[in-house]
């Protein structure tokens, strides 16, 4: 991600190379890769705005209109029958829900899972 943040043409790029995915994994039925290939694409968007390198006005409209299409997309997901929603593991404590998917990774360079282990 860092790197990507180094390289904004690139990581936009990238950005559009995840919408055609996200599309692909809607039009198969695949929709909880499509929404979360949604919500990778919107984190990415903000990272790159908010990146202190320099963008021209043509790249953060760009960014932008990549950003907003992902959050329409996964508003149309949030709507529609068997409706997927991504968010953060505290947004879902306290809600019922047929199926939750939780992905994680470890920050701690020693590698420990810490308080989930419990």
């Amino acid at each position: 991600a860092a790197q990507a943040l180094q390289h904004p043409g690139e990581a936009i790029n990238a950005l559009k190379r995840l919408e055609g995915f996200a599309v692909e994994w809607k039009t198969q039925g695949f929709i909880s890769a499509a929404a979360a290939a949604c919500h990778a694409r919107i984190v990415m968007a903000k990272r790159i705005a908010a990146a202190p390198a320099q963008l021209s006005e043509g790249m953060k409209g760009l960014l932008d209109v990549l950003r907003k299409k992902a959050e329409q997309l996964l508003a149309d997901f949030a709507t529609s029958e068997g409706a997927v929603h991504v968010s953060s593991i505290d947004r879902f404590q306290g809600s019922e829900n047929d199926v939750v998917l939780v992905s994680l990774t470890r920050s701690n360079a020693r590698g420990q899972v810490g308080f989930l282990k419990e």
